[in-house]
């Protein structure tokens, strides 16, 4: 996957010519809080973006929900997700409390995202739980 986005980014700057197409003159992209993977992988992509010949591109700290929100609202160009958060935005469902999102969609995945059920340790040891079947 990851050679795929690699070829696909060098395809983009290979036949990308911003003067001679309809794009603004800067892109706003939202990529995650400072210090995380998104914002290190934002910050990496706007600069292969801006070497490329595309128009210049910032990369905004954000966050999987306001992502979606601020590029439907058009206060963004394009940005990181999940989709678990985009299918809830379509419905306007759990964080996006009935606000339908429309403006919006998946373009690629660029990599598997894990997510992890984290407890303190403390609280573990205390209450004898070594697996999520020890909390039924």
């Amino acid at each position: 996957m990851k050679k795929l986005f690699i070829a696909l980014i060098l395809l983009i700057s290979s036949t990308c010519n911003a003067s001679e197409s309809d794009w603004p003159s800067h892109l706003r992209f939202m990529s995650g809080p400072k210090g995380g993977n998104w914002a290190i992988l934002g910050a990496a992509l706007s600069e292969i973006f801006n070497k490329s010949g595309l128009p210049d591109t910032m990369s905004v700290s954000g966050a999987g929900v306001s992502n979606i929100l601020n590029t439907h609202a058009r206060r963004a160009d394009f940005g990181f997700s999940v989709t678990s958060l985009l299918g809830a935005a379509l419905k306007g469902e759990a964080d996006f409390n009935g606000r339908a999102v429309n403006n919006a969609v998946i373009m690629t995945n660029l990599y598997t995202q894990y997510t992890y059920f984290v407890m303190r340790r403390d609280f573990a040891g205390k209450n004898k739980i070594k697996s999520l079947d020890d909390i039924k």
